[in-house]
Protein backbone atom coordinates (compact mmCIF):
# COMPACT_ATOMS: atom_id res chain seq x y z
CA UNK A 1 0.00 0.00 0.00
CA UNK A 2 1.70 3.05 -0.97
CA UNK A 3 -1.33 4.96 0.77
CA UNK A 4 -1.14 6.19 4.49
CA UNK A 5 -3.48 3.73 6.79
CA UNK A 6 -6.06 6.80 7.23
CA UNK A 7 -6.57 7.08 3.35
CA UNK A 8 -7.07 3.10 3.09
CA UNK A 9 -10.08 3.64 5.11
CA UNK A 10 -12.02 5.68 2.91
CA UNK A 11 -14.50 4.97 0.64
CA UNK A 12 -14.16 6.39 -3.02
CA UNK A 13 -16.42 7.17 -6.15
CA UNK A 14 -14.60 7.13 -8.94
CA UNK A 15 -16.58 9.35 -12.06
CA UNK A 16 -14.82 9.64 -15.52
CA UNK A 17 -12.49 6.60 -16.32
CA UNK A 18 -9.95 8.18 -18.74
CA UNK A 19 -5.87 7.98 -18.33
CA UNK A 20 -5.74 8.62 -15.16
CA UNK A 21 -9.47 7.45 -13.54
CA UNK A 22 -8.79 3.68 -15.13
CA UNK A 23 -5.60 3.79 -13.60
CA UNK A 24 -6.49 5.39 -10.22
CA UNK A 25 -9.47 2.77 -10.52
CA UNK A 26 -7.59 -0.24 -10.85
CA UNK A 27 -4.77 0.76 -8.68
CA UNK A 28 -7.01 0.83 -5.51
CA UNK A 29 -8.80 -2.45 -6.42
CA UNK A 30 -5.61 -4.15 -6.29
CA UNK A 31 -4.77 -2.65 -2.51
CA UNK A 32 -8.71 -3.82 -1.74
CA UNK A 33 -9.67 -0.22 -0.99
CA UNK A 34 -13.57 0.45 -0.57
CA UNK A 35 -13.48 2.12 -4.64
CA UNK A 36 -16.89 2.36 -6.69
CA UNK A 37 -16.68 3.58 -10.50
CA UNK A 38 -18.49 4.95 -13.37
CA UNK A 39 -18.20 6.18 -16.69
CA UNK A 40 -21.11 7.93 -19.46
CA UNK A 41 -19.79 5.64 -22.00
CA UNK A 42 -20.70 2.36 -22.26
CA UNK A 43 -17.74 1.55 -23.96
CA UNK A 44 -15.69 2.47 -21.20
CA UNK A 45 -18.01 0.66 -18.40
CA UNK A 46 -17.63 -2.44 -20.13
CA UNK A 47 -13.97 -2.53 -19.80
CA UNK A 48 -14.30 -1.23 -16.10
CA UNK A 49 -16.20 -4.75 -15.41
CA UNK A 50 -13.48 -6.90 -17.41
CA UNK A 51 -11.42 -5.61 -15.20
CA UNK A 52 -12.75 -6.59 -11.88
CA UNK A 53 -13.95 -2.66 -10.97
CA UNK A 54 -17.26 -2.46 -8.90
CA UNK A 55 -19.56 -0.18 -11.27
CA UNK A 56 -22.77 1.52 -10.23
CA UNK A 57 -24.92 3.78 -11.38
CA UNK A 58 -24.44 7.09 -10.41
CA UNK A 59 -28.45 8.11 -9.05
CA UNK A 60 -27.99 4.74 -7.38
CA UNK A 61 -24.96 5.72 -4.85
CA UNK A 62 -25.77 6.82 -1.14
CA UNK A 63 -23.15 9.91 -1.61
CA UNK A 64 -23.85 10.40 2.59
CA UNK A 65 -21.56 7.12 2.81
CA UNK A 66 -18.96 8.54 0.71
CA UNK A 67 -15.50 10.08 1.31
CA UNK A 68 -14.13 11.48 -2.25
CA UNK A 69 -15.61 11.76 -5.50
CA UNK A 70 -12.69 11.40 -7.40
CA UNK A 71 -14.41 13.73 -10.61
CA UNK A 72 -12.10 13.27 -14.22
CA UNK A 73 -10.89 16.90 -14.76
CA UNK A 74 -12.96 16.97 -17.93
CA UNK A 75 -16.29 16.76 -16.45
CA UNK A 76 -17.49 19.71 -15.31
CA UNK A 77 -18.67 20.10 -11.07
CA UNK A 78 -20.36 24.06 -10.83
CA UNK A 79 -22.74 25.72 -12.84
CA UNK A 80 -26.04 24.52 -14.84
CA UNK A 81 -24.14 21.99 -16.37
CA UNK A 82 -22.02 20.40 -13.33
CA UNK A 83 -22.54 16.37 -13.66
CA UNK A 84 -24.75 14.43 -11.55
CA UNK A 85 -22.65 12.95 -9.73
CA UNK A 86 -21.00 15.98 -8.45
CA UNK A 87 -24.65 17.83 -7.53
CA UNK A 88 -25.50 14.56 -5.42
CA UNK A 89 -22.00 15.03 -3.62
CA UNK A 90 -22.13 18.48 -2.48
CA UNK A 91 -25.36 17.78 -1.21
CA UNK A 92 -24.66 14.98 1.01
CA UNK A 93 -21.01 16.78 1.93
CA UNK A 94 -18.73 14.61 0.25
CA UNK A 95 -15.16 16.24 -1.08
CA UNK A 96 -15.21 16.59 -4.76
CA UNK A 97 -11.66 15.95 -5.66
CA UNK A 98 -8.81 15.40 -7.98
CA UNK A 99 -6.66 12.36 -8.80
CA UNK A 100 -3.89 14.95 -7.56
CA UNK A 101 -5.30 15.12 -4.21
CA UNK A 102 -4.78 11.71 -3.60
CA UNK A 103 -0.82 13.08 -3.64
CA UNK A 104 -1.72 14.38 -0.10
CA UNK A 105 -2.44 10.56 1.25
CA UNK A 106 0.76 9.18 -0.42
CA UNK A 107 2.67 7.03 2.83
CA UNK A 108 6.06 8.31 2.01
CA UNK A 109 7.15 10.88 -0.71
CA UNK A 110 10.05 12.91 -1.99
CA UNK A 111 9.03 16.55 -3.01
CA UNK A 112 6.59 17.16 -5.18
CA UNK A 113 6.87 20.03 -8.11
CA UNK A 114 4.02 21.38 -9.16
CA UNK A 115 3.54 23.80 -12.58
CA UNK A 116 0.65 25.26 -14.13
CA UNK A 117 0.11 28.51 -16.47
CA UNK A 118 -1.75 29.21 -19.63
CA UNK A 119 0.80 28.36 -21.60
CA UNK A 120 4.22 26.16 -21.29
CA UNK A 121 3.01 24.18 -18.68
CA UNK A 122 3.82 20.76 -20.43
CA UNK A 123 7.59 21.62 -21.66
CA UNK A 124 8.47 22.77 -18.55
CA UNK A 125 7.50 20.03 -17.00
CA UNK A 126 9.28 18.14 -19.50
CA UNK A 127 12.12 20.15 -19.27
CA UNK A 128 12.54 20.10 -15.75
CA UNK A 129 12.43 15.90 -15.69
CA UNK A 130 14.96 16.13 -18.24
CA UNK A 131 17.35 18.30 -16.49
CA UNK A 132 16.98 16.29 -13.60
CA UNK A 133 17.45 13.10 -14.22
CA UNK A 134 20.42 14.55 -16.80
CA UNK A 135 22.04 15.61 -13.41
CA UNK A 136 21.67 11.89 -11.41
CA UNK A 137 18.64 12.91 -9.75
CA UNK A 138 15.60 10.60 -9.89
CA UNK A 139 12.26 12.24 -11.06
CA UNK A 140 9.42 11.66 -13.60
CA UNK A 141 6.89 14.37 -15.03
CA UNK A 142 3.50 13.26 -14.36
CA UNK A 143 -0.48 14.49 -14.39
CA UNK A 144 -1.94 16.67 -17.19
CA UNK A 145 1.19 15.50 -18.98
CA UNK A 146 -0.48 12.21 -20.11
CA UNK A 147 0.44 10.31 -16.95
CA UNK A 148 -1.17 9.30 -13.62
CA UNK A 149 1.38 9.29 -10.95
CA UNK A 150 0.52 6.47 -9.88
CA UNK A 151 1.98 4.42 -13.28
CA UNK A 152 5.46 5.24 -12.02
CA UNK A 153 7.67 2.87 -10.49
CA UNK A 154 9.49 3.09 -7.34
CA UNK A 155 6.86 6.14 -6.71
CA UNK A 156 8.32 6.58 -3.40
CA UNK A 157 12.14 7.43 -4.34
CA UNK A 158 11.42 10.04 -6.92
CA UNK A 159 10.75 13.81 -7.26
CA UNK A 160 7.54 14.39 -8.92
CA UNK A 161 7.07 17.34 -11.51
CA UNK A 162 3.78 17.58 -11.88
CA UNK A 163 1.72 19.27 -14.63
CA UNK A 164 -1.54 21.06 -12.84
CA UNK A 165 -4.30 21.98 -15.19
CA UNK A 166 -6.48 24.43 -13.72
CA UNK A 167 -9.31 21.77 -13.53
CA UNK A 168 -7.53 19.66 -11.54
CA UNK A 169 -6.22 22.21 -9.24
CA UNK A 170 -9.83 24.00 -8.44
CA UNK A 171 -10.81 20.65 -6.70
CA UNK A 172 -7.30 20.84 -4.39
CA UNK A 173 -8.24 20.80 -0.69
CA UNK A 174 -5.10 19.75 1.41
CA UNK A 175 -2.33 18.83 -1.42
CA UNK A 176 0.65 21.21 -1.03
CA UNK A 177 3.55 21.45 -3.61
CA UNK A 178 6.90 22.21 -2.07
CA UNK A 179 7.65 23.90 -5.06
CA UNK A 180 4.94 25.48 -7.45
CA UNK A 181 5.73 27.64 -10.40
CA UNK A 182 3.22 29.95 -12.44
CA UNK A 183 4.38 30.57 -15.69
CA UNK A 184 1.61 32.87 -16.89
CA UNK A 185 -2.20 33.77 -16.89
CA UNK A 186 -3.56 34.77 -20.01
CA UNK A 187 -7.67 34.18 -20.97
CA UNK A 188 -8.61 30.53 -21.82
CA UNK A 189 -11.48 27.92 -20.68
CA UNK A 190 -14.33 30.44 -19.87
CA UNK A 191 -16.42 27.76 -21.10
CA UNK A 192 -15.51 25.99 -18.03
CA UNK A 193 -14.85 28.48 -15.29
CA UNK A 194 -17.43 30.63 -16.57
CA UNK A 195 -15.52 33.98 -15.82
CA UNK A 196 -12.04 35.12 -15.47
CA UNK A 197 -12.01 35.65 -11.64
CA UNK A 198 -12.90 31.51 -11.30
CA UNK A 199 -10.14 30.43 -13.76
CA UNK A 200 -7.25 32.85 -12.04
CA UNK A 201 -8.72 31.31 -8.51
CA UNK A 202 -8.20 27.56 -9.37
CA UNK A 203 -4.72 28.86 -10.53
CA UNK A 204 -3.93 30.09 -7.45
CA UNK A 205 -4.33 26.93 -5.84
CA UNK A 206 -0.95 25.87 -7.02
CA UNK A 207 0.27 28.07 -4.11
CA UNK A 208 -2.49 25.96 -1.43
CA UNK A 209 -1.28 25.50 2.04
CA UNK A 210 2.30 26.85 1.11
CA UNK A 211 5.03 27.10 4.28
CA UNK A 212 8.30 28.95 4.82
CA UNK A 213 10.10 25.39 4.06
CA UNK A 214 8.50 25.81 0.52
CA UNK A 215 9.00 28.08 -2.71
CA UNK A 216 6.67 30.15 -5.19
CA UNK A 217 7.86 30.86 -8.33
CA UNK A 218 5.82 33.22 -10.27
CA UNK A 219 6.16 35.00 -13.22
CA UNK A 220 5.81 39.15 -13.38
CA UNK A 221 5.07 39.48 -16.82
CA UNK A 222 1.63 39.86 -17.20
CA UNK A 223 -1.14 41.53 -14.59
CA UNK A 224 -2.74 38.53 -13.23
CA UNK A 225 0.17 36.89 -12.36
CA UNK A 226 2.13 39.93 -10.83
CA UNK A 227 -1.14 40.67 -8.33
CA UNK A 228 -0.82 37.08 -7.42
CA UNK A 229 2.96 37.68 -6.87
CA UNK A 230 2.13 40.77 -4.43
CA UNK A 231 -0.34 38.95 -2.42
CA UNK A 232 1.98 36.18 -1.48
CA UNK A 233 4.79 38.36 -0.63
CA UNK A 234 1.67 40.05 1.51
CA UNK A 235 1.17 37.30 3.30
CA UNK A 236 4.73 35.95 4.02
CA UNK A 237 3.98 32.42 4.52
CA UNK A 238 5.99 31.03 1.59
CA UNK A 239 9.61 31.91 0.09
CA UNK A 240 8.97 33.51 -2.80
CA UNK A 241 10.87 33.83 -6.27
CA UNK A 242 9.68 36.17 -9.28
CA UNK A 243 10.84 35.70 -13.28
CA UNK A 244 10.55 38.30 -15.95
CA UNK A 245 11.26 38.12 -19.37
CA UNK A 246 11.01 41.72 -19.43
CA UNK A 247 14.90 42.78 -19.47
CA UNK A 248 14.18 46.54 -18.98
CA UNK A 249 13.38 45.14 -14.96
CA UNK A 250 14.92 44.32 -12.03
CA UNK A 251 13.30 41.61 -10.91
CA UNK A 252 14.55 38.75 -9.02
CA UNK A 253 16.00 36.79 -11.73
CA UNK A 254 15.30 37.70 -15.15
CA UNK A 255 16.06 36.82 -18.73
CA UNK A 256 17.66 39.45 -21.73
CA UNK A 257 16.94 38.49 -25.34
CA UNK A 258 20.55 39.31 -27.04
CA UNK A 259 20.80 38.49 -31.16
CA UNK A 260 23.36 35.30 -30.61
CA UNK A 261 22.27 34.42 -26.78
CA UNK A 262 20.04 34.53 -23.85
CA UNK A 263 21.38 36.18 -20.63
CA UNK A 264 19.81 35.46 -17.51
CA UNK A 265 20.49 37.88 -14.76
CA UNK A 266 19.80 37.65 -10.80
CA UNK A 267 20.50 41.19 -9.46
CA UNK A 268 20.49 39.94 -5.81
CA UNK A 269 23.27 38.15 -6.33
CA UNK A 270 25.10 39.74 -9.27
CA UNK A 271 24.79 36.54 -11.12
CA UNK A 272 24.88 36.36 -15.08
CA UNK A 273 24.49 33.12 -17.31
CA UNK A 274 25.05 33.17 -21.00
CA UNK A 275 22.91 30.66 -23.03
CA UNK A 276 24.01 30.74 -26.54
CA UNK A 277 20.84 30.63 -28.92
CA UNK A 278 22.16 28.73 -31.52
CA UNK A 279 23.31 25.55 -29.35
CA UNK A 280 19.37 25.13 -28.02
CA UNK A 281 17.01 23.20 -30.04
CA UNK A 282 13.46 24.90 -29.13
CA UNK A 283 11.89 27.65 -30.56
CA UNK A 284 13.31 31.10 -29.59
CA UNK A 285 9.89 33.17 -28.21
CA UNK A 286 8.75 34.78 -24.73
CA UNK A 287 7.05 31.11 -24.45
CA UNK A 288 10.41 29.34 -24.12
CA UNK A 289 11.93 32.03 -22.58
CA UNK A 290 9.45 31.93 -19.14
CA UNK A 291 9.88 27.76 -19.54
CA UNK A 292 13.81 28.20 -19.36
CA UNK A 293 13.84 30.95 -16.10
CA UNK A 294 11.42 29.12 -14.47
CA UNK A 295 13.89 25.89 -14.91
CA UNK A 296 16.43 27.89 -13.74
CA UNK A 297 14.83 28.72 -10.37
CA UNK A 298 13.67 25.03 -9.80
CA UNK A 299 17.39 24.27 -10.58
CA UNK A 300 18.69 26.81 -8.44
CA UNK A 301 16.54 25.68 -5.58
CA UNK A 302 17.73 22.15 -5.62
CA UNK A 303 21.59 23.37 -6.24
CA UNK A 304 22.28 21.78 -9.75
CA UNK A 305 25.11 23.50 -11.02
CA UNK A 306 24.98 26.24 -13.67
CA UNK A 307 27.27 24.33 -16.01
CA UNK A 308 25.04 21.52 -15.79
CA UNK A 309 22.11 23.52 -16.08
CA UNK A 310 23.05 25.31 -19.32
CA UNK A 311 24.44 21.66 -20.85
CA UNK A 312 21.16 20.05 -20.13
CA UNK A 313 19.04 22.58 -21.51
CA UNK A 314 21.28 22.34 -24.62
CA UNK A 315 20.53 18.95 -25.30
CA UNK A 316 16.63 19.21 -24.75
CA UNK A 317 14.95 18.71 -27.79
CA UNK A 318 11.64 19.84 -26.84
CA UNK A 319 7.90 18.57 -27.09
CA UNK A 320 5.86 17.66 -30.69
CA UNK A 321 3.35 19.52 -31.35
CA UNK A 322 4.56 22.51 -29.18
CA UNK A 323 6.12 24.75 -31.63
CA UNK A 324 8.02 22.15 -33.11
CA UNK A 325 9.69 22.61 -35.96
CA UNK A 326 9.89 19.35 -37.76
CA UNK A 327 10.79 19.87 -41.69
CA UNK A 328 11.95 21.97 -43.79
CA UNK A 329 11.83 22.30 -48.51
CA UNK A 330 13.32 24.81 -50.56
CA UNK A 331 12.39 28.33 -48.93
CA UNK A 332 10.05 26.63 -46.27
CA UNK A 333 10.49 25.96 -42.67
CA UNK A 334 7.77 23.84 -41.46
CA UNK A 335 6.50 24.20 -37.85
CA UNK A 336 3.56 22.22 -35.69
CA UNK A 337 2.13 23.97 -32.71
CA UNK A 338 -0.94 21.98 -32.96
CA UNK A 339 -1.33 21.83 -29.39
CA UNK A 340 -1.70 25.80 -29.46
CA UNK A 341 -5.72 25.17 -28.46
CA UNK A 342 -6.53 29.22 -27.23
CA UNK A 343 -5.58 32.54 -28.82
CA UNK A 344 -3.04 33.35 -26.01
CA UNK A 345 -0.62 30.17 -26.99
CA UNK A 346 -0.90 31.43 -31.26
CA UNK A 347 0.15 34.72 -29.65
CA UNK A 348 3.32 33.13 -28.20
CA UNK A 349 3.80 31.45 -31.57
CA UNK A 350 3.09 34.64 -33.97
CA UNK A 351 6.09 36.07 -31.68
CA UNK A 352 8.16 33.99 -32.02
CA UNK A 353 8.65 33.75 -35.67
CA UNK A 354 9.02 35.83 -38.72
CA UNK A 355 7.15 35.60 -42.68
CA UNK A 356 4.99 33.04 -41.08
CA UNK A 357 2.15 31.08 -43.34
CA UNK A 358 -0.52 30.91 -40.56
CA UNK A 359 -2.80 27.75 -40.45
CA UNK A 360 -4.96 28.87 -37.72
CA UNK A 361 -8.81 27.06 -37.45
CA UNK A 362 -10.97 24.40 -35.45
CA UNK A 363 -13.37 24.53 -33.44
CA UNK A 364 -14.09 28.01 -31.50
CA UNK A 365 -13.31 27.70 -27.96
CA UNK A 366 -15.29 31.21 -27.27
CA UNK A 367 -12.21 33.57 -27.32
CA UNK A 368 -11.66 36.64 -28.94
CA UNK A 369 -10.54 36.46 -31.98
CA UNK A 370 -9.97 40.36 -32.32
CA UNK A 371 -6.75 39.93 -29.71
CA UNK A 372 -4.81 38.43 -32.60
CA UNK A 373 -4.79 41.24 -34.85
CA UNK A 374 -2.46 43.51 -33.06
CA UNK A 375 -0.11 40.21 -33.21
CA UNK A 376 0.30 40.08 -37.11
CA UNK A 377 3.09 41.45 -37.77
CA UNK A 378 5.06 38.63 -38.54
CA UNK A 379 2.14 37.01 -40.35
CA UNK A 380 2.62 37.43 -44.51
CA UNK A 381 -0.67 35.20 -45.25
CA UNK A 382 -3.29 33.34 -43.35
CA UNK A 383 -5.54 30.15 -43.94
CA UNK A 384 -8.37 29.52 -41.79
CA UNK A 385 -10.29 25.80 -41.57
CA UNK A 386 -12.25 24.12 -40.34
CA UNK A 387 -15.87 25.02 -37.87
CA UNK A 388 -14.42 28.42 -37.20
CA UNK A 389 -13.08 29.17 -40.62
CA UNK A 390 -15.76 31.49 -41.67
CA UNK A 391 -15.75 33.76 -37.80
CA UNK A 392 -11.52 33.85 -38.16
CA UNK A 393 -11.28 35.13 -41.91
CA UNK A 394 -13.98 37.88 -40.47
CA UNK A 395 -12.21 38.89 -37.31
CA UNK A 396 -8.81 38.88 -38.85
CA UNK A 397 -8.45 42.40 -39.94
CA UNK A 398 -5.53 41.50 -42.73
CA UNK A 399 -5.16 41.37 -46.62
CA UNK A 400 -4.55 38.01 -47.53
CA UNK A 401 -6.85 35.52 -45.73
CA UNK A 402 -8.10 32.77 -47.26
CA UNK A 403 -10.59 30.11 -46.30
CA UNK A 404 -11.04 26.62 -45.62
CA UNK A 405 -13.72 24.03 -44.72
CA UNK A 406 -11.08 21.68 -43.42
CA UNK A 407 -7.36 21.17 -42.72
CA UNK A 408 -6.36 19.05 -45.32
CA UNK A 409 -7.46 21.78 -48.30
CA UNK A 410 -5.89 24.59 -45.93
CA UNK A 411 -2.46 22.70 -46.19
CA UNK A 412 -2.41 21.79 -49.98
CA UNK A 413 -3.41 25.63 -50.62
CA UNK A 414 -1.02 27.00 -48.51
CA UNK A 415 1.72 24.92 -49.23
CA UNK A 416 1.56 25.69 -52.85
CA UNK A 417 1.58 29.66 -52.13
CA UNK A 418 4.79 28.89 -49.58
CA UNK A 419 7.01 27.76 -52.48
CA UNK A 420 5.86 30.26 -54.67
CA UNK A 421 7.11 32.80 -52.47
CA UNK A 422 10.86 34.22 -52.72
CA UNK A 423 11.38 34.71 -49.23
CA UNK A 424 12.26 32.22 -46.44
CA UNK A 425 8.83 31.08 -44.96
CA UNK A 426 8.26 29.73 -41.52
CA UNK A 427 4.91 27.68 -42.48
CA UNK A 428 3.11 27.46 -39.17
CA UNK A 429 -0.03 25.27 -37.93
CA UNK A 430 -1.05 26.83 -34.58
CA UNK A 431 -4.94 26.89 -34.74
CA UNK A 432 -6.30 29.15 -31.49
CA UNK A 433 -8.99 26.06 -31.56
CA UNK A 434 -9.84 23.22 -30.45
CA UNK A 435 -9.25 20.01 -32.66
CA UNK A 436 -12.90 18.28 -31.83
CA UNK A 437 -14.63 19.30 -35.25
CA UNK A 438 -12.20 17.62 -37.30
CA UNK A 439 -9.92 15.16 -34.67
CA UNK A 440 -10.23 13.53 -31.63
CA UNK A 441 -7.44 15.71 -30.08
CA UNK A 442 -4.66 17.95 -30.97
CA UNK A 443 -2.00 15.21 -30.95
CA UNK A 444 -3.79 13.50 -33.87
CA UNK A 445 -4.14 17.16 -35.32
CA UNK A 446 -0.85 17.90 -35.22
CA UNK A 447 0.17 14.26 -36.81
CA UNK A 448 -2.05 14.70 -39.80
CA UNK A 449 -0.60 17.68 -40.58
CA UNK A 450 3.33 16.83 -40.15
CA UNK A 451 2.04 13.53 -42.59
CA UNK A 452 0.39 15.40 -45.19
CA UNK A 453 3.71 18.38 -45.51
CA UNK A 454 5.71 15.10 -46.00
CA UNK A 455 3.28 13.61 -48.55
CA UNK A 456 3.50 17.00 -50.45
CA UNK A 457 7.05 17.41 -49.89
CA UNK A 458 7.49 13.52 -51.58
CA UNK A 459 5.41 14.22 -54.72
CA UNK A 460 7.66 17.61 -55.41
CA UNK A 461 10.49 15.52 -55.34
CA UNK A 462 9.77 12.69 -57.26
Amino acid sequence: MIFNSAFSKKKIVIVGLGISGMTLAKKLFTYNMDVTVWDDNPKIREIALKNGLRLKTVRNIKFSEIDFLVLSPGIQHIGPNAHIAARNAKKNNCKVISDLELLYYLKTKKLIIGVTGTNGKSTTVSLLEHILQNNGIKAEACGNIGKSFLSIKNLNEKILIVEASSYQLERLHNLKFDISVLLNIQKDHIERHFKMSNYINAKKKIFKNKTLDDHAIISNDDEYCQKIRKELIKEKKTNVISFSTNSSSKFNIRVENHKDFLLIIEDSCKTKIKIIKKKLNISLGKKNFQNIISAYCVSKILKIRTTSFKNSLYCFKGLPHRIEKFCSFNNVVFYNDSKATNISSTIFALNSLKNIYLLIGGENKKGNFSDLNKNFKNVVKTFTFGKSNQLLKVKIKQKNVFAFKNLKDSIEFAFKEALLDKRQINFLLSPACASFDEFENFEKRGSFFKKKIQELIFKKQK
